[in-house]
């Protein structure tokens, strides 16, 4: 019975206090996220299109580290590519053939386009969640081509 009390207690507390103190979150729940002031279409138009944004995404990497994105590329080629995407982003079944590839590759490269693609413009919203999803692709590619190397992080 003491600590139903004591639970009881320390939520009117909790609510109490929380009442008094509303959270960060909403403080400035009313201001415009753009100056009001400004003209909107030439805020607009002063920003990055999606083609100048990856250029200048791609251009602070490395030119070696993008030499090796390129080489991973290719080597699994543009069906697959695609395949590992849509299994990123969409649960989608990858090939045998696709896994296959994957596995031969090695995780660095599977990793490594993977950072790269989810940088991209149109991309880039996913990228929380691409990693984790990332090693769920490789860790079912890996199970089905049987081989001793899945990542369990």
């Amino acid at each position: 019975m003491e600590i139903k009390a004591f639970f009881v207690g320390l939520l009117l507390v909790t609510i109490l206090i929380s009442s008094a103190n509303p959270s960060l979150a909403t403080k400035n729940y009313d201001e415009p996220l753009v100056d009001p002031d400004t003209d909107l279409s030439k805020q607009l138009a002063s920003w990055p299109t999606s083609g100048e944004y990856n250029k200048d995404m791609l251009s602070k990497e490395s030119v070696k580290y993008m030499e090796f994105v390129e080489y991973c590329a290719e080597k699994m080629g543009i069906k697959c590519n695609e395949e590992v995407l849509e299994g990123i982003l969409q649960n989608k079944a990858v090939s045998k053939n696709c896994c296959k590839k994957v596995v031969e590759l090695e995780l660095d490269c599977h990793l490594a386009i993977t950072d790269i693609v989810f940088k991209l413009y149109k991309l880039k919203r996913f990228a929380p969640k691409s990693l984790s999803r990332s090693y769920k692709v490789w860790n079912r590619c890996s199970a089905q081509i049987v081989s001793p190397v899945p990542f369990s992080g």
